[in-house]
C-alpha cells in the first residue's frame, strides 16, 4: 500500500521537503491563501548547509544565479572599540553565505515539485487523529484527505483544529523594520552587523547594489522610524550606522513585526510532525531561521528514507528528540547574540568590544563560530 505524506505549508521549507521526497514517495501540498507571492522582495539569507541541500535536490544551479553571495561580514558596536571581519579567507567555500529575495527562491521551488500534488488555496479546517484524516477547502469545495504522515510547515501562527500543542514563547518586547536602502557606494558583497544598545541593524548585499535592511529596536523606537519621512529617516540611519557603506540615498517602503522565540515541545500525536515556523522561532540577528528549517526538511527526509517509511513513523518521537538537541545550541548562541548586545548595563560595552575582538583575532573562535552559523554545527 502506499504511502501518503500531506505537507501543510507551501513556503519554502515545505517545498523543500516535498521536492527532497519528490520522486520516491506519495505527498500533497495544502497551501493556505495568501496575496501573490510572485513579487515579494523579502531577503532571505542562506547558509552553505543549506547550499547542500539544494545541490542535493538539483537546484542550486538555478538558484546561484538569483543569489547574491556574501563574501565579507563586518560586525561592530555603536559607540565603543572591537569589530570582527569575517571573510571568504577564512574557510575553503566560495562565499560566507547567500542572498536571495523570497520570490526567487519559491519560484525555483515551485518548478521543482509535482504541479499535480500541489493545492494552492487550501484552507485547512480540521485534523481527525484517530481517522487520519484532514478536513479542507480548496476552490470552494470541501474536502477530507487520508494521511500517513502530516508535516506541518504552516510557519509560526501554525494552529489547526483537531491538533493538540505545546508551545513554549517568549515575547521579545522589540519589533524589526524591514526596508531596501541604497548608497552611492557599491555593497561589493559585504554585510554589516552593528549593535546598539537599543538592538542590531543588518545591512545585506542585495539586488541592484542595494542593501536588505532589518532594524531591531523596542516597539515605540520602531513606530517613530515608521513615521519618518525619507530625508529624516536616511539621516537617522546615516548617525546609527557612520559612513562605512557610504552615504544613505534611498529607502524604500517600511514594514514591521514583532520579535519572538518560540519552541514547539511536543504534539499530541506520532504521526504529526512540525518543521520551520512551525516548529520554532528564531530572533533574526544571525539570520539562521530559515537555514534551521532547510535542516528540518532535511533530516526529517533522511529520517524517512534511511529507516523505512514505517520504521521512521515509529521512531518519530526519537528523531524529533535528536534535532531539538542538535537545535539547542545554536538557539542558544542566537539568543546570547541578541540578549548580550541589547543590554546597556555599566561595563558591557566593553565586554561586547572585547567579544568582538576576540571573534577577529582568535582563529579557531573565528572558524568554530563561522562553522556553527554555516552548517549548525
Amino acid at each position: 500500500m502506499i504511502k501518503k505524506i500531506t505537507i501543510v505549508g507551501g513556503g519554502p521549507v515545505g517545498l523543500i521537503f516535498a521536492a527532497l521526497l519528490n520522486k520516491k514517495y506519495h505527498y500533497e501540498i495544502l497551501d493556505a491563501p495568501k496575496k501573490s507571492s510572485n513579487n515579494d522582495e523579502r531577503a532571505l539569507a542562506l547558509s552553505n548547509g543549506s547550499r547542500l541541500v539544494f545541490e542535493e535536490i538539483g537546484i542550486w544551479r538555478e538558484i546561484q544565479a538569483k543569489v547574491i553571495p556574501i563574501n565579507e561580514i563586518h560586525t561592530s558596536q555603536k559607540g565603543s572599540f572591537g569589530r570582527s571581519l569575517f571573510t571568504t579567507e577564512d574557510t575553503k567555500e566560495d562565499a560566507l553565505g547567500y542572498i536571495i529575495s523570497y520570490a526567487d527562491l519559491l519560484n525555483v521551488l515551485k518548478k521543482k515539485v509535482k504541479k499535480e500534488s500541489f493545492l494552492e488555496s487550501a484552507t485547512v479546517e480540521y485534523i481527525n487523529t484517530e481517522e487520519k484524516k484532514i478536513s479542507f477547502t480548496h476552490n470552494e469545495e470541501k474536502k477530507i484527505s487520508s494521511f500517513d504522515l502530516l508535516v506541518l510547515a504552516d510557519g509560526g501562527q501554525s494552529k489547526i483544529d483537531g491538533v493538540v500543542y505545546n508551545k513554549s514563547e517568549q515575547q521579545l518586547n522589540h519589533d524589526a523594520l524591514v526596508t531596501i536602502v541604497k548608497t552611492n557606494q557599491p555593497h561589493k558583497n559585504r554585510a554589516f552587523e552593528r549593535f546598539t544598545t537599543s538592538g542590531p541593524l543588518a545591512l545585506l548585499p542585495f539586488k541592484d547594489g542595494c542593501y536588505s535592511l532589518v532594524w531591531t529596536a523596542p516597539m515605540e523606537k520602531i513606530r517613530e522610524l515608521e513615521k519618518l519621512h525619507t530625508v529624516d529617516f536616511l539621516n537617522c540611519l546615516q548617525e546609527v550606522f557612520g559612513d562605512r557603506v557610504g552615504k544613505f540615498i534611498e529607502v524604500g517602503k517600511k514594514t514591521s513585526f514583532p520579535l519572538m522565540q518560540s519552541k514547539l515541545e511536543e504534539l499530541n500525536t506520532n504521526f504529526i510532525i512540525a518543521i520551520g515556523n512551525a516548529a520554532q522561532i528564531m530572533h533574526p540577528v544571525a539570520g539562521q531561521g530559515l537555514n534551521m528549517g532547510v535542516q528540518d526538511a532535511y533530516h526529517l527526509f533522511r529520517h524517512i528514507n534511511d529507516q523505512g517509511f514505517d520504521a521512521a513513523i515509529n521512531n518519530l518521537d526519537t528523531h524529533i528528540a535528536q534535532r531539538q538537541k542538535e537545535k539547542k545550541k545554536l538557539f542558544a548562541i542566537t539568543g546570547q547574540l541578541a540578549s548580550v548586545f541589547n543590554d546597556n548595563i555599566i561595563g558591557i560595552n566593553r565586554f561586547r568590544g572585547l567579544a568582538l575582538l576576540a571573534l577577529s583575532t582568535v582563529g579557531f573562535m573565528k572558524r568554530k563560530f563561522i562553522k556553527k552559523m554555516s552548517y549548525g554545527k
